[in-house]
């Protein structure tokens, strides 16, 4: 065995040295020994092939250590779940049905029992054991070792749902993570990235339930073709991953091979045959899984691209992708996370809130929008974003008790770009009927950019949101000329004062009379203004002393979740003495 397999392997084995089932059952056998006085107890695993020896305790005479691995077919193990029963042999060495095997010439005479460990559902586990000098067990030791096997049983419930993927049974991120971080510092892994094309054609044409018989076979398929040299997991939704244990990238390679071969072979699902394709990527190295997941992605994300399936193996070329990558993962798994920041009414603590897009990377972290934003554009991903969070808000909010009291308005940014698409307004209001959420409660929010665009060709698309009811707010107002033409061009309700005039306002008369002129223009026009960015009492004061009304920034409540914003709206009405009827 190579040496970067060994590591890896005894990696996957120390792994187990912080898992529940395994502290656990170490208790249980310090217990059981001290009631039976025996001189070992072991916990095995079991499948069709193997007893894999989870957890061993021995008081003198070393019987049996952890991860050692016994032939099913010739254990005692397979008597017990064969019965499925417990079983009590006073002596290994007379009993028929354990003189024969070559255990029992290895150990000698014992006295045994074994219990099956079952988990909720009913399915087996495996077996906890005691062994001892021959006839060295009674009839309370076998109820011992029942209770113990209820016990044990929960815990690898337990086990299953920290690490397990309830349905594929496969290993799951969380598994994969706490692997990997457990690895000998050089130890050595590859990558593979698997994700099924068309997923979602498959579960539209058949059904759900299809679709989920689809994965199961998918998973064992996958689980049986790396056994031994990787560890095979559900990512997400129809995407998995293997960890290899390490091997050249030509080795690598042949065997991203053979798991393309074996996973497009047909399946047979609930009576159909189907057949799928799949695009795979190969991360050859990485300090971080989160390295290995980032650049096998980038790779098989190359294939999708380029409209092909087929095997694609990261190169540094690649490196540029992975922003893009990260928003089509954000758009696929509902990644986008919204904040939440208020705009109040000063007089009357009258609230707006503005939803703000947030990207949710697993591998990143929290990523802001000046991150992401021109990828999204510039990818294509900008239009089906903006929408997601447009349905996400929608939902979040009219979960809040009495929102419709209490916020008066939803503010969502809207690009110039969506609104050159003759469909956008169809779009919106597709989601506005999904989520049964009121067209007049929502506010688009436009920025100077919009003024770079024949403004002809935004127009129409506009009135048929104001005609819905929509209304429409100027952002970064007074930056420029052109967003004072604008408000010659586009039926707008609300301005945002640029909080650059904001920011200098309380020490700078020039800033202070180009605000106070601004807002007399806007009273004028019979257009609300939107102080942006305040940060200080001074700031609030100042722009109060000018009859500004409505007002956001960090004064009154950074950008919070929805279940944060009520404490937000709190603080700021103590900290700022807005009214709160």
């Amino acid at each position: 065995m190579s040496n970067g397999v060994s590591h890896c392997r005894r990696g996957w084995s120390s792994l187990k040295q912080i898992q529940v089932l395994h502290e656990a059952s170490q208790v249980v056998f310090e217990h059981l020994g001290q009631l039976l006085g025996a001189n070992t107890f072991f916990l095995a695993e079991s499948d069709l092939e193997k007893n894999r020896i989870v957890s061993a305790w021995n008081r003198s005479e070393q019987t049996f250590e952890e991860d050692d691995t016994l032939s099913y077919e010739k254990s005692y193990c397979k008597l017990v779940l064969d019965k499925d029963e417990p079983v009590m042999i006073p002596d290994t060495a007379a009993h028929p049905l354990t003189q024969h095997l070559g255990l029992t010439a290895m150990l000698g005479p014992r006295s045994f029992i074994g219990v099956p460990v079952r988990r909720r559902d009913g399915r087996k586990f495996g077996t906890i054991c005691a062994l001892d000098r021959p006839n060295g067990f009674t009839a309370p030791a076998l109820t011992y070792l029942e209770q113990a096997a209820v016990f044990l049983g929960v815990l690898v419930d337990v086990e299953d749902s920290l690490y397990i993927d309830e349905l594929t049974s496969l290993y799951n991120r969380t598994y994969l993570e706490m692997f990997y971080d457990h690895l000998s510092a050089d130890a050595e892994l590859s990558a593979v990235f698997i994700d099924i094309d068309r997923c979602k054609a498959v579960n539209e044409a058949y059904g759900r339930p299809f679709g989920d018989a689809l994965l199961k076979r998918f998973a064992d398929r996958l689980k049986h073709t790396v056994r031994g040299i990787g560890i095979p997991a559900r990512y997400a939704g129809d995407e998995f991953m293997v960890l290899l244990f390490h091997r050249s990238a030509e080795q690598a390679h042949r065997i991203a091979e053979s798991i393309y071969e074996q996973l497009t072979a047909p399946f047979d699902v609930m009576g159909h045959e189907i057949q799928i394709t799949v695009s795979m990527g190969v991360s050859m190295e990485g300090t971080t899984l989160s390295d290995h997941i980032i650049r096998s992605d980038a790779a098989m994300y190359q294939i999708k691209k380029n409209g092909k399936e087929g095997i694609a193996v990261y190169e540094d070329e690649l490196e540029e992708l992975i922003p893009e990558n990260g928003l089509r993962r954000g758009v696929k798994h509902n990644a986008f996370h919204v904040m939440y920041q208020p705009i109040v009414e000063a007089a009357t603590g009258e609230t707006v809130v503005e939803a703000l897009i947030r990207l949710k990377h697993p591998e990143m972290g929290v990523v802001g929008p000046n991150a992401f934003l021109p990828h999204a554009e510039k990818s294509g991903y900008l239009l089906e974003m903006d929408l997601q969070t447009l349905r996400n808000a929608c939902l979040q909010l009219q979960s809040l008790p009495g929102w419709r009291s209490r916020i008066s308005k939803l503010a969502v940014n809207c690009d110039a770009i969506e609104l050159r698409r003759p469909d956008f307004p169809e779009l919106v209001a597709a989601v506005l009927r999904e989520t049964s959420f009121p067209a007049d409660r929502i506010e688009f929010e436009l920025n100077e950019r919009i003024s770079m665009f024949d403004i002809e060709a935004i127009e129409p698309q506009v009135m048929r949101l104001r005609e819905m009811g929509v209304t429409f707010a100027l952002d970064d107002f007074g930056h420029g000329y052109s967003t004072l033409g604008l408000l010659m061009k586009l039926p707008v309700q609300k301005v945002k004062l640029d909080r650059l005039f904001v920011e200098a306002l309380p020490h700078d008369p020039r800033s202070r009379a180009i605000v106070e002129g601004l807002l007399a223009m806007c009273e004028r026009l019979e257009l609300a203004v939107v102080a942006e960015g305040i940060e200080t009492i001074e700031q609030w004061k100042a722009l109060r002393s000018l009859g500004c009304r409505w007002m956001q920034g960090y004064l009154l409540s950074r950008p919070v979740p929805l279940e944060e914003l009520e404490d937000a709206l709190g603080q700021a009405v103590a900290r700022c003495g807005i009214p709160t009827s």
